[in-house]
């Protein structure tokens, strides 16, 4: 009866030493039942690469630990294919009720694992066509943001140049200027490098970092360039907050755009022109994760009755030169981190943009087979 399953089954003595092979179990491996019984691990069909991991698994299985809910691995069939199987293992008992071996279910699930990893092809071929969709119109906005650095190294240049050309150069404002020069040189150096990952299909690499130096760098590159509209800039930072996994050159775009946005929001303001960069750390309530957050504020004019998915709208823009980009890509940023992005309108007068990056968003890590 047992070798017409149509699962694999076998019993193990507690040393693990095979007792009993089905039909099943047999033509899933290649191996006939008398090459079987009486095998102590590791088994023939384990693949070398992980036979220490299977050792491992399998001594805490004889220990009594095996997974309750079954456990996926891969085996290797005597004609060298591989198969993906799911493995349940029980306690074998006699009568009396004393565990005397283990007795264990395999069904071959490659086929479905092959559906899964065509599916998952599937739609990651889909997300990197969107990507590549997206390029374009991001290009437009990335051009701002690299006229930035290469305008200052530019700027510097131009000064070298009329230095060295009246040939008095002062030494301390030749390393200034040069280190202002390899500076924004790097930034629109990792600009280009975020472009190329961003059409890469992998996903953007990500690593563990501090949001605190992700936003004071962002707002030093561009500090020069606010305070020449006579904006004047606070930077508020909390303390002791947690390292968090993102796509840093991404949020540092998120940060410059809103940064650039509240100068823009500012450009006709009559009186004190201000603009606030705070990160803080938000509790987790009933509703809501814990994040790490960072606003923008300004003493703009406001929203002006827009909301976050009109400001959002491809080809929305209220600038005379604008495309209407920019907090699209913010927030399909921020989403893409497991975060959000928020606007409203300030307490006291102007605009007020949140980014948040959920402190539980990270990586996932495989398990053993």
């Amino acid at each position: 009866m047992e070798d017409s399953a149509l699962v694999g089954l076998r019993a193990r003595d507690p040393a693990g030493r095979i007792l009993y092979v089905n039909k099943t179990l047999c033509d899933m491996v290649g191996y006939g039942r008398e090459e079987l019984v009486g095998l102590i691990p590791p088994l023939p069909f384990w693949p070398p690469e992980a036979v220490d991991a299977m050792m491992a698994r399998n001594l805490n299985t004889l220990a009594g630990g095996a997974a309750t809910g079954g456990y996926e691995t891969r085996w290797t069939h005597r004609d060298g294919h591989s198969l993906d199987v799911m493995i349940f293992e029980s306690p074998l008992v006699n009568s009396e009720g004393a565990r005397i071996g283990w007795m264990g279910s395999i069904v071959d699930i490659s086929e479905r694992k092959a559906l899964e990893d065509k599916e998952r092809h599937h739609v990651e071929a889909m997300a990197q066509h969107a990507r590549l969709n997206d390029l374009g119109l991001i290009a437009s906005e990335l051009a701002h943001e690299l006229n930035q650095p290469l305008t200052t190294i530019a700027s510097y240049s131009a000064g070298l140049h009329m230095a060295l050309a009246k040939r008095l150069p002062d030494a301390g404002d030749l390393l200034a200027a040069v280190a202002a020069v390899d500076r924004n040189a790097q930034k629109a150096g990792d600009i280009v490098n975020w472009i190329r990952q961003q059409s890469s299909p992998s996903q953007p690499l990500r690593a563990a970092c501090d949001l605190n130096q992700v936003a004071s760098e962002s707002l030093e590159h561009r500090r020069q360039q606010i305070q020449r509209a006579h904006i004047q800039v606070h930077l508020l930072l909390a303390a002791d907050l947690p390292l968090v996994p993102m796509d840093r050159i991404g949020v540092e775009q998120v940060i410059a755009n809103l940064l650039r946005n509240a100068a823009d929001a500012l450009a006709l303001q009559m009186g004190e022109r201000a603009i606030w960069v705070e990160t803080r750390l938000r509790a987790a309530t009933a509703a809501q994760e814990a994040a790490v957050e960072v606003l923008v504020r300004d003493n703009g004019p406001g929203l002006q009755g827009k909301n976050l998915d009109a400001l959002c709208a491809t080809f929305y823009t209220t600038k005379q030169k604008g495309m209407g980009l920019g907090l699209g890509i913010c927030r399909a940023i921020a989403e893409s981190h497991g975060g959000s992005l928020r606007a409203q309108d300030a307490i006291g007068g102007g605009a007020e943009f949140c980014f948040s990056l959920p402190l539980s968003h990270s990586l996932a890590t495989e398990a053993l087979p």
